[in-house]
């Protein structure tokens, strides 16, 4: 995930869509999400605020735990806890 400068105008608001789609990862006090934590946590929040989403209010209610990415059978493979 790239994201914009801080003297980017969108920076801002980038950070403040990953702060909310953070609130989509529960974990133990003090456990900091991984990188593919907060990725899943932000495609699970664009749906959610996505005005065309057909999903957002399923969506709503998802949180996860952890997310994992291991290799199957020399492909990559996502596990996502909810």
């Amino acid at each position: 995930v790239t994201y914009p400068p801080p003297s980017h105008p969108l920076w801002w608001s980038s950070k403040l869509a990953m702060f909310n789609a953070r609130k989509k990862i529960v974990k133990d006090k003090g456990a900091a999400p991984n990188a593919l934590e907060e990725e899943v946590a932000k495609a699970l929040f664009d749906i959610e605020v996505a005005p065309q989403s057909d999903i957002k209010t399923d969506v709503r209610d998802i949180y996860i735990s952890g997310a994992q990415e291991l290799e199957v059978k020399n492909r990559s493979a996502i596990v996502v806890q909810f």
